[in-house]
C-alpha cells in the first residue's frame, strides 16, 4: 500500500473539532459524515436519507432544551446523534442520558406505540479519553447485572471515542481519523477528503462568516482576561454576537448557534438590545 502524505488542517482556517464546524461540515458533506459513523461504530450504512446540523430539540416549554450538532437517519431507520467534544465537563455520562430521553420524546407522537421508537445511538468524539482507561472507544448498552449476556435490547446506545487513543487497538482509517481529530494531522486518503472539505468550507460565505465571528469572540475574550473581568465574559460575548448580527457581519443561524439559542430566542434578545441602544437598525 502506498504510504501518504501527511497533510495538516490549514492553522488559521476554521478547526474541524470545533462543534459547531464539525455540525456546519457534516451538513455540507453527507457522504464523509456516513463514513466517520462507519470507521466510528464499526458498522457499514447504505445510505443516510436524513441529516440535520444543530438540531434544537425543547421537550416542553419550561424544559431543558438540547442542541445537536448532528442528527441522521440512516435507511435502515436508525438514529444517530453525533457530538464533537473538546473539553471534558465531567458531566457527560449524564448528558447522553438527557439527550436519549429528549431524542424518544422527539420522536413518539402522543398516539403512537412504544415499539415504533427508534433504533438510537448517541456517539461523542472526545478530543480526551473520558474514561481514563485508554481505550480508543468505550460503547455502552444495558445488560442484566446478576447475567451480563442478557441485554436489554431497548434500541439504544452510547458511543464514545477517544481521540487521544495511540496504540494497536486504532487503526486504519479509524486510528488516522482521531489523530487527525487530535492533532489536526491527516496521514490517510480518508482524512485528506476531510482536510479538502474544510478548506471548502473556509472558502465559503458561511466559512467566512464563522470565522470573522470566531475571531471577534477571541479578541473580547482575550481583552476580557487581561482586564481581569471574569464576571459578564458571557453576556460580553452574546452583545458581540449580537452587534455583528446587526451589522450584517454574520446570520441568524450563525448567532443562534455560537450562542446556542433558537432563532426566536435570538431575535427577543435582539428587540430588547435595539431598544438598549436607543431604537432599530
Amino acid at each position: 500500500m502506498k504510504k501518504q502524505e501527511v497533510r495538516t488542517e490549514n492553522p488559521i482556517g476554521l478547526k474541524f473539532s470545533d462543534n459547531i464546524v464539525f455540525g456546519v461540515w457534516c451538513r455540507k458533506n453527507p457522504e464523509l459524515c456516513k463514513h466517520i459513523l462507519e470507521i466510528a461504530l464499526e458498522i457499514k450504512i447504505r445510505d443516510i436519507v436524513f441529516i440535520e446540523s444543530e438540531r434544537y430539540i425543547e421537550p416542553g416549554i419550561n424544559e431543558h432544551g438540547i442542541r445537536l450538532d448532528v442528527y441522521a437517519e440512516d435507511d435502515a431507520g436508525t438514529v444517530y446523534d453525533v457530538e464533537m467534544q473538546t473539553v471534558d465537563t465531567g458531566n457527560l455520562p449524564r448528558r447522553t442520558r438527557y439527550y436519549q430521553s429528549a431524542i424518544d420524546t422527539d420522536w413518539l407522537m402522543p398516539s403512537q406505540e412504544y415499539t415504533t421508537l427508534k433504533k438510537t445511538i448517541i456517539l461523542f468524539i472526545c478530543c480526551f479519553d473520558p474514561f481514563h482507561m485508554n481505550l480508543p472507544r468505550y460503547r455502552f448498552r444495558y445488560r442484566a447485572e446478576e447475567n451480563p449476556s442478557l441485554l436489554l435490547e431497548d434500541g439504544t446506545e452510547r458511543v464514545f471515542v477517544n481521540a487521544e487513543y495511540v496504540g494497536e487497538l486504532a487503526e486504519g482509517e479509524f486510528g488516522s481519523f482521531i489523530h487527525f481529530v487530535s492533532t489536526g494531522e491527516s496521514t490517510s486518503e480518508f482524512t485528506h477528503r476531510i482536510v479538502e472539505a474544510m478548506d471548502e468550507l473556509n472558502r465559503s460565505d458561511e466559512g467566512r462568516s464563522l470565522m470573522t465571528l470566531e475571531m471577534a469572540m477571541r479578541e473580547a475574550s482575550e481583552y476580557a482576561r487581561k482586564q481581569g473581568r471574569a464576571e459578564g465574559r458571557a453576556e460580553g460575548r452574546a452583545q458581540l454576537v449580537l452587534e455583528m448580527l446587526l451589522d450584517g457581519e454574520i446570520s441568524l443561524d450563525v448567532a443562534s448557534k455560537r450562542l446556542d439559542l433558537t432563532a426566536e430566542e435570538i431575535q427577543e434578545r435582539l428587540e430588547i438590545y435595539k431598544a438598549q441602544r436607543g431604537g432599530t437598525v
